[in-house]
Order: C-alpha cells, then structure tokens, then sequence
C-alpha cells in the first residue's frame, strides 16, 4: 500500500461535520435506533470514521471487529452481522425520513456495499432546502 493511501483525507469541513453530526443525533434519538443496540453503534462509528477521512478503511471484517466484538479471524461468510445490520440500518433510516417531516433537514444517506466486496460504506448528504436546516422534528 501507497503512503498515501494511510493518510486520512477529512472531506467534510468542521461546519459540515457539525451538520452531519446534529443530524446523526437526530436519527439516533428516533425510536427507529434509540430501542436498539446495535445500530446506533454501527452508525455512529462509520459516521465518525467517514468524517475523519477514514471512510476508505471499512471494510465488513474491521465493522465485525471494531463494532460487533468478533475476533480478527472470524468468518464474515458464515456471520452476517455486518450484512445483515446495515441492510437494517438502510431500511430504518428509510422509514425516518418517510415519517417524519424532515425534509428542511440534512439528510445523512449511507450506502453499505459490503455484501459486494472491499467497498467502504459511505455516509454522504443531501440538504433540503440548502438555505434552512432546523432541528429535530
């Protein structure tokens, strides 16, 4: 591996990462996370880990290990969590923004193509309307 490619790259501004983090809060406040475990751990982490430049690094075996507690050697063929947790994390955030009435806010939308190879997931942000974010809803 390139030395470069060990660098975190930040690509979120302080501002941005502040949006993104209040809107972070908002989903995980939301009884779709707060019931669970689970995935608000899993969020949290690729979230932070996104906006710290290190996006790139996920992969489903460092989530197992760094999020679920499996050890380095696990089989993520015949554990599924990390599939299997964002697949439902997908729908959740789904559902948040269908019943709720947040379109004025940041909109965090990560996608998790894990079950598809090495790719990272990667959180990324849409605002509606870009002059207006409000709280919570």
């Amino acid at each position: 591996m390139a030395d470069y490619e060990r660098v975190p790259v930040p690509l979120y501004g302080e501002h941005e990462k502040g949006d993104i983090l209040r809107q972070l809060d908002c989903l995980l406040d939301n009884p779709h996370f707060s019931h669970s475990k689970r995935f608000p751990s899993f969020l949290r982490f690729i979230v932070q880990e996104e906006l710290e430049g290190r996006g790139n690094r996920l992969k489903e075996r460092t989530l197992g290990i760094e999020v679920f507690g499996r050890h380095a050697g696990y089989d993520t063929a015949s554990d599924p969590i990390v599939r299997v947790t964002a697949a439902e994390i997908r729908k959740r955030i789904a559902q948040y923004y269908q019943n709720t009435d947040n379109l004025d806010n940041l909109r965090l939308v990560p996608t998790f193509p894990v079950s598809s190879g090495p790719k990272p997931p990667r959180p990324r942000q849409l605002l509606h309307p870009p002059n207006r974010r409000s709280p919570c809803p």
